[in-house]
């Protein structure tokens, strides 16, 4: 008879992977038990098979030897009584060790593909950990360099990790199929890997044109050749915290630095514009520090030119506080027969003015103490303030007791409180003379008044 070569039984690794993937749900197909019913099954089929077969003893063909005739005379049967095949198979020992030897290499092919199963429990930590993570907070969040590092290598092991599945291994008499599971493992980090091939590349355009923005946003601060108060106190603020502003540029082009090396070790592809716009960056910044050494140089130097601009800044405050005070000698505010309104809105008015002009003066003291120049003493301003302030507070007053008049006339007598009009009188008298008092101290026709 021919020799044939029975093939390898195929086992294939596979099993429905999910987030909480386990080990045990990677099953081989078929399983050891399903293997060794088959071989009881063959086994049995043999013994069917072969008890099946008539013995040759009893065969009408062979009666010459177990029958001879001798003598015209048939003799009787030949040798002992037959045996069943059964019988025989049931006490044959040497099947019983090959079968046993079958069913023990079956166990034993079986418990080296459980073993390559555990085995598989780094697969299944790298695709519980791909699987959970969100795709698009991935590529649409910023994160820091070493997430971005680490992802990148984690992920990039994983995909080597995986394509590096044998699709077939050979187990003993078993051949261990692997494809199902590569292919529902590889997917899943290459998804992860490619989501941050495209946020790194813009991620890193956006913190360039950041820094971009920002050098040229400082050149333009160095270079501003300012001519108000105001201009020099933002430009002279600026040199002074010129070492906080440049960390923070130098600290930005690092990440953008380190953002392309990540990307140039990973090969991922970047828009080349890009690129040389990050290469425009690196070159732009050594002019930026050439300019703030020249900035630093010249500190003192604005600093003289910032001292001539705010004294003639006061220059100009002092003249406007002269014009209220003399405004403020208008022969209205002692008219006892002019219209109350109208000297309530003129010396309201007359005291607003002081209150901007005392705004400017505390600004300008706040510029030379920042700056570290001698403050200013606002005498005029002061004494002006105040001698508006009691005109102010003179007709406030009056106004008041018109109001008490009135509201004193209309109500009735009886229930009028005599001990409470008493003392409002009284106080109302005592703030009026002190308020007069004043007004005649502080002006400068006082002692007319």
């Amino acid at each position: 008879p021919k020799k044939i070569t029975a093939p390898s039984p195929i086992v294939r690794l596979c099993g429905q992977i999910d987030l909480l993937l386990d080990v045990n749900l990677l099953q081989l197909d078929p399983d050891g038990s399903d293997v060794k019913h088959e071989l009881h099954k063959l086994t049995s089929s043999f013994k069917s098979l072969v008890c099946n077969v008539d013995p040759i003893a009893g065969a009408d063909a062979f009666s010459f030897v177990t029958r001879p005739v001798l003598g015209h005379r048939q003799e009787d049967l030949i040798g002992e009584e037959q045996s069943h095949l059964a019988e025989i198979l049931e006490d044959d020992e040497r099947l019983e060790d090959n079968t046993e030897a079958a069913t023990d290499l079956v166990d034993f092919t079986f418990r080296l593909a459980e073993e390559f199963k555990r085995h598989m429990t780094v697969i299944r930590n790298m695709y519980a950990k791909s699987y959970s993570i969100d795709l698009d907070w991935l590529e649409n969040t910023d994160h820091s360099l070493e997430f971005y590092t680490q992802s990148l290598e984690e992920f990039t092991t994983m995909i080597r990790t995986g394509s590096s599945i044998v699709s077939a291994s050979t187990l003993g008499m078993i051949v261990v199929d692997c494809r199902q599971l590569k292919e529902t493992f590889l997917p899943v980090p290459r998804a992860c890997l490619e989501a941050l091939q495209r946020a790194l590349p813009s991620l890193a355009c956006r913190t360039n044109k950041r820094v971009a923005e920002q050098m040229h946003a400082a050149s333009f601060q160095l270079e501003a050749d300012p001519s108000t108060t105001e201009e020099f106190v933002d430009s002279l603020s600026f040199v002074e915290n010129i070492d906080n502003v440049m960390e923070g540029i130098e600290k930005e082009l690092k990440l953008v630095t380190d953002l392309y090396a990540l990307i140039d070790r990973f090969s991922i592809e970047a828009p080349p514009e890009d690129v040389a716009e990050f290469e425009t960056a690196k070159n732009t910044v050594i002019k930026l520090r050439d300019t703030v050494k020249v900035a630093v140089d010249n500190h003192n130097k604005r600093i003289n030119q910032f001292c001539d601009v705010l004294d003639e800044d006061i220059s100009k405050l002092s003249a406007n506080v002269l014009e209220v005070r003399e405004e403020a000698a208008s022969d209205l505010v002692f008219d006892t027969q002019a219209e109350l309104d109208r000297v309530l809105a003129f010396t309201r008015d007359l005291n607003n003015k002081m209150e901007t002009l005392q705004k400017r003066a505390a600004q300008y003291r706040s510029y030379q103490k920042q700056f570290k120049i001698e403050v200013t003493r606002f005498s005029a301003l002061e004494e002006t303030h105040v001698e508006i302030k009691a005109k102010k507070s003179l007709w406030d007053t009056i106004k008041e007791w018109r109001e008490l008049e009135e509201q004193w006339a209309k109500a009735q007598f009886l229930s009028i409180d005599a001990e409470d009009m008493s003392n409002t009188v009284r106080l109302c008298v005592h703030v009026y003379g002190w308020v007069f008092f004043w007004v005649c101290l502080s002006c400068t026709s006082g002692l007319l008044c």
